[in-house]
């Protein structure tokens, strides 16, 4: 099954996510080799469903598209591929087939490798949707941190408030969904101070003497009067609304 197919299965078909998880199971199960020897087909397999998965949440045409995009992934991460020639659960890079969703994060590192300032029209749409379908997914009901994809509400903040020029629309526009729908996940890493990775959480060039290294108060701060300054700054109504929101809400967390 390629790309194509699975794009298709996930924008027409998830009215029935068991007979999609069941066709994607059996796919890959299919690309698994006969002889050690063989090439391994299943890495690239499921490097071509999360593809699938964004293409699919930029094409989506509502918001009810997105929430199924959603679903399917949460009742994905509850079925295990078993290798039918040994029984063993089928394994990627360490992580189970499905249960771990291997190499999303992967996928999504590579889908947002982009200039936030720099995007417009469909591509800045598309975008969007892409990232309400991660934010929905953190903020799915009962995961219990699992679903924890909060690097890139991170980077989507930094961009939009920590650079040297003028506050950008479209940077807004794509930071402001992580705070409308999960920002009490982003304040749990805010208030103890939670530093990421590498690099992964070094400040923007505008706070280049800063010694941050992930979440914080003091950051937080600046991205909350960031969304402030966003309302006087942008043109776009429907943004400064939306930064209106993500203020309040930011403030509200503070206490």
């Amino acid at each position: 099954m390629d790309e194509k197919a699975i794009v298709t299965l996930l924008t027409t078909g998830l009215d029935d996510i068991p007979s999609v998880i069941r066709k994607l199971s059996e796919s890959v199960v299919a690309s698994i080799p006969a002889t050690k020897t063989e090439p391994h087909e299943t890495e690239d397999f499921v490097w071509t469903v999360w593809n699938a998965v964004f293409e699919a949440a930029g094409q989506a045409s509502s918001e009810k598209q997105l929430h199924l995009i959603v679903e399917f992934l949460v009742q994905l991460s509850k079925v295990e591929v078993k290798d039918p020639a040994t029984g063993e659960v089928l394994m990627r890079d360490g992580d189970k087939v499905w249960t771990d969703l291997p190499r999303f994060g992967w996928v999504t590192r590579d889908w947002f490798n982009f200039e936030p300032s720099q995007v417009e029209g469909e591509e800045l749409a598309r975008l969007e949707r892409q990232v309400k379908m991660l934010a929905y997914l953190m903020a799915y009901p009962g995961d219990d941190g699992a679903n924890d994809i909060s690097l890139y509400a991170f980077w989507a903040l930094r961009d939009a408030f920590e650079g040297k020029g003028p506050i950008a629309s479209s940077a807004v526009r794509l930071a402001a969904p992580w705070v409308l729908n999960v920002a009490k996940h982003l304040w749990q890493h805010t208030e103890p101070g939670t530093e990421l990775p590498a690099r992964c959480g070094v400040p923007g060039e505008k706070y280049a003497e800063k010694e941050w290294r992930g979440f914080n108060k003091e950051r937080w701060a600046v991205w909350r009067d960031g969304f402030v300054a966003a309302q006087a700054e942008v043109k776009d109504e429907e943004v400064k609304t939306m930064a209106g929101r993500a203020a309040e809400i930011m403030k509200e967390l503070e206490g």
